[in-house]
């Protein structure tokens, strides 16, 4: 076997060497080893110590992690010590840390001690070289492996040990426990932690179980509300709110709410905004980003967490029942999982979470939206939208799980007829949604997601609005519409698609970009985008974008409906906020220009296409697929003749078995759709088969449909 050992060399303040190399571990002697991992630190006298590992190829535990000591001269101070009690463990990934006297302290990870995996154990010594009590234990969550400790000492001796792996809330996460100079632990396992990147700006939150807003928010400067660092008396505004959802006639402060004191927890699951300034202290010196924040001793909530929530009837749906929530656990939220884990009522499908890096909300109502996956991360806030007394939005740890990645556009497949826009403008980005499938309205829907109005000043608008309401109704970030209403429309259906864009609060115009993905329509529709300014037309499926310019927005006609109605302009230097929202202003729907949309969105269904000339007949029998599929009661057949034919259409299950018979008799060549009541049918995969007798000899052809109850 080959051996390796560790030397160390001394440098003065010039990165000049003093002295001569020094072995640090001695020589292998007749135990075949190989020496390495070294790490040091040094006292303000110079004093120096080494730290290593040391792993035999013959006899003795694999590893184990030994210290020499120096002085500042290189003089040894002692020979190789054994830092460890256990002999029969793997010991190995050491760091060190002395103070200013030289007192220091030795942590590693060590298998199997703690009873699963790898834990963090520690020793202390004084500068001598002596132990200062027993080893200890770092960790106190056990399961599986944590490992790869370092540790930092402060002048006066107290430290603090940080590590990776598995811990409360986190499967890969970091950790990190204080302690005093005496070694006593000063907190549990740092479970809970939040980084704030990007720029000074509004952070929508959840308060962790065990601790309170101002707990969590330490590290920033708050201010406005008791318990800020600026009080409530000081000349200042709040930068802290709740949402309070009540009947605006009967209170004016109705909405955004200063929190009533930082000092107390909010109702679990309850969510927040703060405004996070770039200086935390209030010197004057901006402090940067990404701002940390944790809670010590945070414990995951056991069982169920129920928010309250509320729904009052004021007359004006788009502002009733808005509820601003919280995800407490430290994993993100699956959306999809909170819908269907039961005890989901009265609110509608879609869920709002703030981008402060975009300056938008992203949504998603489980089939179409931009929040990445339908995912909430950890002690992020939400909105959701009540729809009657009552409302309840329960989730639990299971509904909770791992996520990487970017918010990206998102679609799940399934959903007949699904577009996605992106607007790019001089400003930043939007996104607006339409589909139409199962469950959606030519009206509102609780499948509809609002255009909400930003936290910012800055910020770029893209929306739609219902087909069958007025010019009037609220904007729309998700459009979800009935796919029947649009398959039995005898002329194309127009939907308004408004783009907008302010800078600093005030509308601006310029160069802009409008784009969008694979369009995905059933077999025969159209898709077009028209410029009403223009005239432009653009068919959706054979083009990915277009280029225009926007021309300064219309102003509002007064100041309640102000587009850029955010949350104040501050004023960095003094740490001050105005008045949160404008007067009259009581729900975060946004409010935009009557009649502005440029451009519409026409879609013609292939009934309309076909009667317009646009289709050949097939040269063979062709499928033209099924649309809803998956269904739960009612579905579409399309298939095409190349002439006339007898036509059997008929509907089996997985075994083969003949379920349904659709159509038995002749028909002419063309286009041909026919309706498939599947009221009767249990969920499952089934298969339609079309067979044509023609002069030219029968065809058949066979497609899939799957029921879902």
């Amino acid at each position: 076997y080959n051996t390796t050992d560790v030397y160390a060399q001394r440098y003065s303040a010039d990165g000049s060497a003093q002295g001569s190399v020094i072995q640090v571990s001695p020589a292998a002697g007749g135990t075949q080893q190989a020496d390495g991992d070294p790490v040091v630190t040094m006292d303000a006298d110079g004093d120096f110590i080494v730290v290593y590992t040391k792993e035999y190829y013959a006899g003795g535990a694999p590893f184990d992690v030994y210290l020499r000591r120096y002085a500042a001269d290189g003089t040894a101070l002692s020979g190789q010590t054994l830092v460890h009690d256990a002999t029969t463990n793997n010991q190995q990934v050491p760091s060190v840390s002395a103070d200013a006297d030289g007192d220091f302290v030795v942590v590693w990870q060590e298998t199997t001690r703690d009873g699963s995996g790898t834990g963090v154990f520690g020793q202390r010594y004084a500068a001598d070289g002596t132990e200062s009590g027993a080893e200890f234990q770092v960790n106190d969550y056990t399961t599986n492996g944590q490992n790869t400790p370092v540790v930092a000492l402060d002048a006066s001796g107290g430290f603090v040990v940080a590590w990776a792996g598995e811990g409360t809330g986190d499967g890969a996460g970091v950790f990190a426990r204080r302690y005093d100079a005496s070694g006593a632990s000063q907190n549990p396992e740092v479970t809970f932690a939040l980084d704030l990147a990007g720029a000074p700006g509004w952070r929508m939150l959840a308060q962790p179980s065990g601790t309170t807003i101002g707990a969590l928010l330490n590290p920033l400067w708050t201010q406005g509300v008791p318990g800020a660092d600026a009080a409530q008396d000081e000349p200042t505004a709040a930068n802290v709110f709740v949402y309070d959802e009540t009947d605006p006639t009967a209170d004016e402060d109705v909405g955004f709410t200063p929190v009533t004191t930082l000092n107390t927890a909010l109702p679990s699951g309850q969510g927040f905004i703060v405004y996070v300034f770039a200086d935390d202290d209030f010197d004057g010196t901006p402090d940067p980003f990404p701002k940390a924040l944790s809670v010590e001793g945070y414990t995951a909530p056991s069982g169920t967490v129920s928010p309250a929530m509320s729904f009052t009837n004021s007359g004006t749906p788009s502002a009733d029942g808005w509820n601003l929530l919280g995800n407490v656990f430290a994993e993100p939220l699956d959306w999809d999982a909170v819908r269907a884990n039961g005890g989901f009522d009265n609110v509608e499908a879609t869920v709002y979470v703030w981008d402060p890096a975009s300056n938008a909300y992203r949504t998603y109502n489980g089939s179409s939206g931009d929040l990445l996956g339908g995912q909430i991360a950890g002690g992020q806030g939400f909105f959701v939208k009540a729809t009657a007394a009552s409302p309840a939005v329960p989730f639990a740890s299971d509904d909770t799980g791992a996520i990487g990645g970017v918010y990206t556009v998102y679609s799940r497949i399934g959903t007949p007829v699904k577009l996605a826009f992106e607007l790019t403008t001089g400003v930043g980005e939007a996104r607006a949604f339409v589909e139409a499938g199962f469950g959606g309205e030519q009206a509102r829907d609780r499948k509809d997601g609002y255009l909400l109005s930003p936290l910012a000043a800055t910020f770029a608008q893209l929306y739609t609005r219902p087909v069958s309401e007025t010019a009037e109704a609220a904007p729309l970030a998700i459009n979800s519409l009935s796919l029947g209403a649009l398959s039995e429309a005898t002329s194309p259906v127009a939907i308004p698609l408004g783009v907008a864009a302010f800078e600093a609060g005030l509308p601006m115009g310029g160069a802009m970009t409008l784009r969008w993905p694979k369009v995905v329509l059933p077999d025969g529709w159209r898709a077009e985008l028209r410029d009403t300014q223009t005239g432009a037309v653009v068919n959706l499926s054979e083009a990915t974008e277009y280029a225009f310019t926007l021309g300064p927005n219309a102003a509002p006609e007064t100041p309640d409906s102000n587009p850029a109605k955010t949350l104040g302009q501050h004023v960095e230097g003094a740490q001050m906020l105005p008045p949160l929202l404008q007067a009259g202003v009581t729900d975060p729907v946004a409010k935009v220009a009557t009649g502005s949309e440029r451009f519409e969105l026409v879609l013609t269904p292939a009934s309309v296409v076909a009667a317009e000339g646009d289709e050949a007949l097939p040269e063979a029998l062709t499928l033209g697929g099924n649309y809803p599929n998956p269904f739960s009661d009612e579905t579409t057949l399309r298939y095409g003749l190349p002439e006339a034919a007898t036509v059997r259409v008929a509907v089996y299950d997985v075994l083969g078995r003949e379920v349904l018979v659709v159509q038995d008799g002749p028909q002419q060549a063309g286009w041909h759709t026919l309706g498939v009541d599947a009221a009767r049918l249990a969920s499952g995969l089934y298969v339609w088969r079309v067979e044509a007798t023609m002069l030219s000899g029968p065809e058949s052809q066979t497609g899939r449909m799957l029921v879902v109850k």
